[in-house]
């Protein structure tokens, strides 16, 4: 029932200039309905090492607004006890009410942050974190979408050479 009548309160706000949109949806109702999270949750994470040391890290993304959303860029910051990498997206996504995407970014690993690697995976292994900001453009605002996802457990290929590498 609440769907029916939001539906159809929502054809006649439609119509309403965006100077009247704008202050019945402010910026923080925009952003508490981006729905951002790491995609399959706790096992999202794939570290590859040793040779060309690697994030890759899958992103849902879901666009809970009435209004078509633009994704201007996405930036991470990867935590596996220290800082291991930021991986970046800069290409431009549009997205209409209700429609969600997936996005695989990859970012590199300093070779000198990968030495902490092996005391993480053997000693803090659930001390894991990638910090979301995602800067985003509607016909209303303009609003950044931040986000800290904590319990992922990351995969780490070749886990079995981190001995090796760290020595």
């Amino acid at each position: 029932m609440e769907s029916i009548l939001g539906n159809v309160a929502w054809r006649f706000f439609k119509w309403l200039p965006p100077f009247i949109l704008r202050r019945i949806f402010s910026p923080v109702w925009l952003k508490n309905n981006i729905y951002i999270d790491i995609h399959p949750r706790h096992k999202s994470v794939e570290i590859w090492q040793p040779d060309n040391p690697r994030v890759n890290i899958n992103i849902d993304i879901k666009n809970n607004t009435h209004f078509n959303v633009e994704i201007d860029r996405i930036l991470l910051s990867f935590t596996y006890g220290t800082e291991l990498a930021n991986p970046q997206y800069f290409k431009r996504e549009n997205l209409k009410p209700g429609e969600g995407r997936t996005l695989y970014l990859k970012g590199n690993i300093d070779h000198a942050r990968l030495q902490s690697l092996d005391f993480q995976y053997q000693n803090n292994s659930s001390q894991c974190r990638v910090e979301i900001l995602a800067e985003c453009n509607t016909r209303l605002h303009k609003f950044c979408v931040e986000k800290s996802l904590e319990g992922i457990k990351p995969e780490i290929a070749n886990a079995h050479l981190l001995e090796v590498a760290s020595k």
